[in-house]
């Protein structure tokens, strides 16, 4: 039955497909930056999440191959259910209002977002030719532009909100952009690495649980606005 759907989807409705998936990665995480409630921010990464799994699944009938299957598998299990469930509980503490989150205004912050997506593009070359070697020739000329661009941004969501939550999810959609990126120049890549990579995603969602429950001790909120005084 795979066989047959690969053979349907030709290389350019693949690489069209793939594309499209890329754009809603992509917008995600832009909406990941103007989200004023940490709630939002949460389940707009299980949709960036489930669409890295439709992209490693489309990916794989393409290639037929069937680690990808079990990526996308794991990204619907680890990504799109699991990592959200466990810190949506951990904001039960906490409303979640990133209304003072920003360290600057929004309009200022998706100017740099843009800056950053501009760079990720630019920055592309080198690695769509690395994918001729890798396995992913067929689409990482066309994609990887774009999940660079993730990447970037995800480094502005990172260092421009004051909030434990904000920081972890723009950690995660980092994850994100660096796994589309692994399937679109390696797409042959073995099985044990994306397992690997599965496995210390589940580390940082405990490491990062511990140190948000700490930070809320201590402080009574989930902003790290207060740490600004620890600078030397």
């Amino acid at each position: 039955m795979v066989a047959e759907v690969s053979t349907v989807l030709s290389q350019p409705a693949t690489t069209s497909v793939l594309v499209l998936f890329e754009i809603g990665v992509l917008v995600t995480e832009f909406l990941m930056l103007r989200a004023h409630l940490l709630r939002s921010q949460v389940r707009l990464y299980m949709a960036q999440s489930f669409l890295v799994a439709l992209f490693a699944l489309v990916t794989g009938i393409h290639l037929d191959n069937n680690g990808l299957y079990a990526v996308s598998a794991m990204a619907i299990a680890v990504k799109v259910i699991l990592v959200p469930v466990l810190i949506i509980r951990l904001l039960r503490t906490d409303q979640g209002d990133l209304s003072q989150s920003a360290v600057m205004k929004l309009p200022s912050m998706l100017y740099v977002a843009l800056l950053a997506s501009a760079l990720g593009f630019f920055m592309a070359g080198p690695l769509a030719d690395a994918g001729k070697f890798g396995g992913g020739a067929m689409m990482s000329s066309h994609v990887i532009p774009i999940e660079l661009a993730v990447v970037f941004m995800a480094f502005v969501l990172i260092g421009f909100r004051r909030d434990v939550i904000s920081q972890m999810v723009g950690f995660f959609s980092l994850e994100n952009g660096i796994t589309l990126i692994s399937i679109s120049i390696a797409a042959n890549m073995p099985f044990v690495v994306e397992v690997v990579t599965f496995f210390d995603l589940l580390v940082a969602v405990v490491a990062f649980g511990l140190l948000m429950r700490l930070h809320h001790l201590k402080s009574g909120t989930l902003s790290t606005h207060a740490l600004e005084r620890l600078k030397g």
